[in-house]
């Protein structure tokens, strides 16, 4: 499928670094000293999402047609009593109608990148569980290496003690005889 990006400037303290972005993949840019880095580095992260959405087995978004072609305006029936409460909780918000739609319609589209952060936190909780229990495996290793060192220490220091006492008892023996 092929998505529209968009590519822009973005001053930053007298510099000037590139942004690429995809509207379709919400959160899903790329940055460069320039609009080749910046399309190069979004073309990696929207691969890497399209692989994320597959393996969640989650629908890829379908590509929106040019931006042109959309007012921004759209009209939509809703029966009186919505329209009642949609006004009262505009009133009671200060804010207008067409805020509050507008903020609704966004968390419903942008609902399926929740799900997917939703997803990514669980798989982050499992990979630092698994962290977590190799990094006690690790101190336990470290641990029984400690153990084993001393052990063995305790074993050379045997052996030197006994070789000892052999070596002084074959000298008294030698005096001896």
């Amino acid at each position: 499928m092929e998505y529209q990006i968009k590519i822009f400037p973005l001053l930053e303290d007298k510099d000037v670094q590139w942004v690429a972005e995809y509207p379709d993949f919400p959160n899903v840019v790329g940055g460069g000293y320039s609009p080749e880095e910046a399309l190069k580095s979004a073309e990696e992260n929207l691969a890497y999402m399209i692989d994320y959405y597959k393996e969640l087995g989650l629908p890829l978004p379908q590509p929106v047609e040019a931006a042109e072609e959309y007012s921004g305006k759209f009209t939509a029936r809703i029966s009186k009593t919505l329209h009642k409460k949609l006004s009262q909780l505009a009133q009671a918000e200060q804010v207008s109608i067409n805020q509050i739609v507008t903020e609704a319609i966004t968390q419903r589209i942008n609902a399926p990148f929740e799900v997917v952060c939703e997803k990514l936190n669980v798989q982050m909780d499992k990979f630092s569980k698994i962290i977590q229990d190799y990094t006690g495996y690790i101190q336990y290793s470290s641990e029984y290496l400690v153990n084993l060192r001393r052990a063995a220490g305790d074993v050379v220091q045997y052996n030197y003690n006994y070789q000892s006492a052999n070596n002084y008892r074959r000298r008294q023996y030698a005096k001896q005889n």
